[in-house]
């Protein structure tokens, strides 16, 4: 889909007003070089990161996890000594965070406090050497809450949960499937109060409160996430191929039957990555990666009928791995950033709102671009302070491009126009940062 196609889903008649909330843009390190795995956030806003860390040379490899603040300023960080990795985490019925993966090549289970990151329980299993929690999510039956993790590994092998009593840790129980796998396990997501889904590639497991409930079997090159779509739904957002072309795709399933609908959009770039994706409220479904090495963000519209694209450029460059929706209506980035050096890695975080527009750091930018005259009879003068490229397209009430200017500083005759209300979209290389209303009259 080609990008400026779909602005039109979230451009309006009325200008872009930038509220006090608080956006940003940071970068967060651990080790030489880090890999952020999943993150999840509270209803106030607050994210906690989760991954491992490692050498120059690959190895030592350390289970880290952080939490932020709204502001983005870092709340905790923990760190495990031994030869870890953490893979998943959730946050449970208490407000608590469940943190899974492997400690000393044995799955590896944890409770922390979400206040202070201090362990409140673990549980490491002394048999499952190879294998790992690769995934954590609490459900209920309505009375009691329990963690199930999923224990995978690399090579074939049954389908797997171990059950846990959230709050003391105890191992209650595991649930073992004839079906076996080929990957790994490596994403889930809470569906409904008492199901979750976990996914390896090409399979969606669905797990209810006393075991396996159901597979979903279906093409994909890879499964960027699993998310509730709505209060009977759950959907799958996936990249497949067909023929020498690419597409991403959204699939949603019912809970009770296999009502399947969804949709696809091909992907024209011929380099590019998907990675994860996330939901914001009933808006709109997300998935991020890179775009020509580029961090990208993919929007798809909830009614599963049109994408478009946000590319990100960034010196040192960054890759998105996960992106989530806030109960603000925001959304955060969470991927890597690499240094100018070598193969270093950081930690980087980027809250933005629903529409993808830049943080703080950048919106201030904005203010260096003004448009004027306006309203204006038939020419407008841009001026801009900006030492990168600028560029402004107007758009009608219809949202349809109807003039595109890239000279700044010098008057701009829009008198082939015709009166009325349009909205001009300033970019600054390739972002949109700014959009305001004009009139010609």
């Amino acid at each position: 889909m080609r990008n400026r196609l779909f602005y039109l889903v979230f451009l309006t008649i009325y200008p872009l007003v930038i509220s006090s909330q608080v956006y940003y843009n940071r970068t967060y390190d651990f080790g030489i070089i880090d890999h952020p795995i999943a993150f999840v956030s509270d209803q106030a806003g607050n994210v906690i990161v989760c991954g491992w860390f490692e050498d120059a040379y690959h190895e030592n490899q350390r289970a880290f996890a952080l939490k932020v603040n709204m502001n983005g300023d870092e709340v905790w960080r923990i760190s495990i000594d031994d030869p870890s990795k953490y893979m998943a985490l959730c946050i449970t019925e208490s407000g608590n965070i469940a943190l899974s993966g492997c400690k000393n090549d044995h799955c590896f289970l944890s409770l922390v406090n979400s206040e202070s990151g201090e362990e409140i329980w673990s549980y490491q299993d002394n048999i499952s050497e190879g294998f790992w929690f690769g995934s954590v999510n609490e459900i209920t039956n309505g009375t009691e809450f329990r963690l199930h993790a999923a224990k995978t590994t690399n090579f074939a092998h049954l389908i797997l949960y171990y059950v846990f009593n959230s709050e003391s840790g105890e191992y209650i129980n595991y649930v073992e499937n004839i079906n076996e796998i080929y990957n790994p396990v490596f994403i889930s997501g809470q569906i409904s109060p008492n199901q979750i889904w976990f996914a390896c590639e090409g399979m969606v497991m669905c797990d209810n409160y006393y075991g396996l409930c159901g597979l979903w079997i279906f093409s994909a090159l890879h499964i960027a996430g699993v998310d509730r779509y709505s209060s009977d739904k759950g959907c799958v957002v996936r990249l497949f191929s067909w023929g020498s072309e690419y597409y991403l795709g959204v699939l949603t399933k019912t809970l009770e039957g296999n009502i399947v609908y969804g949709n696809a959009f091909e992907i024209i770039y011929r380099n590019f990555n998907i990675t994860g994706s996330g939901i914001i409220g009933t808006d709109k479904l997300l998935a991020t990666g890179t775009i020509d090495g580029e961090l990208a963000v993919w929007f798809i519209d909830y009614a599963l009928t049109n994408m478009y694209e946000k590319v990100y450029p960034s010196d040192p460059p960054r890759i998105g791995v996960d992106v989530l929706g806030l109960q603000s209506n925001d959304m955060v980035i969470m991927g890597t950033e690499t240094a100018s050096i070598g193969n270093e890695t950081d930690i980087f975080l980027m809250k933005l709102d629903a529409d993808g527009l830049v943080s703080t750091e950048d919106l201030t930018k904005e203010e260096n671009i003004r448009i004027f005259p306006n309203p204006t009879s038939g020419n407008i003068y841009i001026s801009s302070n900006e030492t990168r490229n600028v560029e402004v397209s107007i758009f009608n009430n219809l949202g349809q491009i109807v003039k595109i200017i890239s000279d700044t500083n010098q008057n701009i005759s829009i008198e082939d126009l015709p009166n009325g209300f349009y909205i001009a979209v300033i970019f600054v290389d390739g972002v949109v940062v700014k959009q305001e209303k004009l009139i010609k009259k």
